[in-house]
């Protein structure tokens, strides 16, 4: 891992996001991550150039950057634990993707999770808080 800080492992983790969803990204972006000691569920979710918002499971470097910075999160002074993350990438010129946007991110804590629901009951909120009424569209990469 090359970042060094929480500051940089977030910038660290906007690019890995980026890349991911590459030339079909055409607005907000929401990395969308659950965390526990030892479990991870992270998703990527886009704004495409179809006007859908596109789900993708995060691929394996984006789970670890975000794991990364939750443990590094939980090792500094003075950071309380969280347990669900929202970050958002808004604002990005898809045409020039150096230039500076405006990020955003939301944590959520232990306490504040419904232990009785799980991420398929969170995700949908998120979706809906961030992205408004849309239609999601995912590719099962199992199928």
């Amino acid at each position: 891992m090359s970042a060094t800080s929480v500051e940089d492992m977030f910038q660290e983790i906007g690019r890995e996001a980026l890349a991911v969803a590459g030339d079909d990204l055409a607005g907000r972006l929401l990395v969308y991550a659950e965390v526990e000691d030892r479990v991870i569920s992270t998703n990527l979710l886009y704004k495409n150039r179809q006007g859908d918002v596109r789900l993708l499971l995060s691929p394996r470097p984006l789970d670890d950057l975000v794991y990364d910075l939750w443990q590094r999160w939980k090792a500094e002074s003075g950071y309380k634990e969280w347990r669900v993350m929202s970050y958002i990438v808004d604002d990005l010129d898809v045409d020039n993707v150096d230039k500076d946007a405006k990020m955003t991110i939301e944590l959520t804590y232990p306490e504040d999770v419904d232990v009785e629901e799980d991420v398929s009951d969170r995700r949908p909120r998120a979706v809906k808080k961030y992205f408004g009424d849309v239609k999601v569209v995912w590719t099962d990469p199992f199928a």
